[in-house]
């Protein structure tokens, strides 16, 4: 289910616990499915540091991509620099990320279409941290090859900023992205937008609608944030925070705590 892109403005609002937003729920069901692929080996490899899993789910196809946290943390703050994106004038994307993903572009859209077996099948891509930025880039070359599907969903958890203003603007009017970010994890604000880069293009800005959790135990408090005119971030969820740190990044989200797998250990079957 994907609904229609309206103009974004610096809006934000408190949700109860009880919404029935389907993104919400999207996010709530995903979250230990986002969990499960740091807990098993047994998915597809697409490059040395790529891994997802497809499950199919009734008419669904869900490609759930791993993180990694080596490769994060050298992407977001040493390899910070920004390379085209080449199907979007305009657009730039990470570097590290762009070098790690664009090499396993064809073979990771392959795999993925064998799974699209019918114009009624819906692919959802979903991710924590790195494993939610290939996500956005994958569900955005499927959507570069196939561009009459309309109705693809990403939904992510705790990513870094992907590109800059244009990549974002582009991968909101060809994906449904729902964001979800936790009380004071560092690596959504990373890496750094400098506002002043903007008159260059060269300003890193987030892509997809942010649903922000605030603290422990506090989902009932849940706030979503749009952009401000899609040219700037919302100053209303994670960017109000002023002291950030690593030991959010991994959450809770909805009682799942990413990168722990005692309990959420379980196959997913692949092909």
């Amino acid at each position: 289910m994907s609904l229609p892109l309206g103009k974004l403005t610096d809006e934000s609002e408190i949700l109860n616990s009880g919404s029935s937003n389907y993104d919400i729920m999207s996010l709530k069901n995903f979250a230990k499915l986002a969990n499960t692929a740091y807990c098993t080996n047994t998915g597809i490899n697409f490059g040395p540091n790529i891994q997802a899993y497809i499950e199919e789910k009734d008419n669904s196809v869900l490609i759930i991509f791993s993180g990694n946290e080596d490769d994060l943390t050298e992407f977001i703050q040493e390899k910070t620099g920004l390379t085209d994106y080449k199907s979007c004038p305009g657009a730039k994307v990470n570097q590290g990320f762009y070098e790690e993903f664009f090499p396993a572009r064809i073979y990771i859209v392959s795999k993925i279409l064998a799974f699209i077996r019918s114009d009624n099948i819906i692919p959802i891509f979903i991710g924590h941290s790195l494993g939610g930025v290939y996500a956005i880039l994958a569900a955005l070359a499927l959507h570069e090859d196939l561009p009459n599907m309309l109705d693809i969903n990403v939904y992510t958890y705790g990513i870094p900023r992907i590109g800059n203003k244009e990549f974002a603007q582009y991968a909101d009017s060809r994906l449904k992205i729902s964001r979800a970010t936790y009380f004071n994890d560092d690596v959504p604000t990373k890496p750094v937008a400098h506002t002043i880069l903007w008159i260059w293009g060269n300003a890193y800005m987030h892509c997809g609608l942010e649903y922000y959790i605030p603290g422990p135990k506090k989902e009932n408090q849940l706030r979503r944030c749009n952009s401000l005119d899609a040219t700037s971030e919302s100053k209303n969820c994670i960017n109000a925070v002023k002291f950030t740190s690593r030991n959010s990044h991994y959450g809770p989200y909805w009682g799942i705590q990413m990168n722990k797998c005692e309990d959420y250990q379980r196959d997913l079957p692949m092909d």
